[in-house]
């Protein structure tokens, strides 16, 4: 691919992040740390600031502890692998992450799976910029809505989202979203965890 490498750190294989130090990613151009395989955030404080997409794992992100800060032109954290059902997910088990998102917070093509952790995400600018006016002077999209936020057909700001299905099992939730706080084209299982959501839509 001839754009690649596009993040300030990138890897065509598994990329694990460990240890007790601290790593401050700014990324000026696309993404700020991406995989192509794998991407696994074990510990340490992680802060990421991208005009893109901030953490990315085409197969899967994992997050099992650390502090984690996110600032991104698009998503905060996502998988892309849409071409295999067994890869594209993500899954959050521990830790304190703190998103701020242009677009989706978390966003995975097969499936989220949260069990615990203290997870903060402000995406799309929050719910006080949605409406249900169909022409809104403070629309940071510009033109015309249809009804609520999520007719916005170029670009999706939900907090979680999944195409196929979200499990939240524990952790700590606050999402504040300009569209749908939490999003699956297929399910959602919800056993436990303290969950408070703020939408626009």
């Amino acid at each position: 691919d001839a754009t690649e490498p596009n993040a300030a750190i990138f890897s065509h294989d598994d990329l694990t992040i460990n240890g007790s130090g601290s790593l401050t990613v700014i990324a000026n151009y696309d993404n700020g740390i991406q995989s192509k395989d794998d991407l696994r955030l074990v510990s340490g404080t992680v802060t990421v600031t991208a005009v893109n997409d901030a953490i990315k794992g085409k197969d899967s992100v994992a997050i099992r502890d650390g502090i984690i800060t996110v600032d991104a032109g698009g998503d905060g954290v996502q998988s892309s692998n849409d071409a295999d059902a067994s890869n594209g997910f993500v899954w959050i088990e521990g830790g304190v992450l703190d998103i701020t998102s242009a677009l989706d917070g978390i966003q995975a093509e097969t499936c989220i799976v949260v069990s615990g952790g203290a997870i903060t995400i402000v995406s799309g600018g929050g719910s006080a910029t949605g409406s249900t006016e169909t022409d809104r002077p403070g629309n940071p999209w510009g033109g015309k809505q249809e009804g609520n936020a999520s007719s916005q057909s170029a670009v999706s700001t939900k907090g979680l989202k999944s195409r196929v299905d979200i499990t939240i099992t524990g952790g700590v939730i606050a999402i504040d979203s300009f569209d749908d706080a939490i999003h699956a084209n297929g399910s959602i299982t919800i056993g436990g965890g303290v969950i408070e959501v703020s939408s626009g839509d």
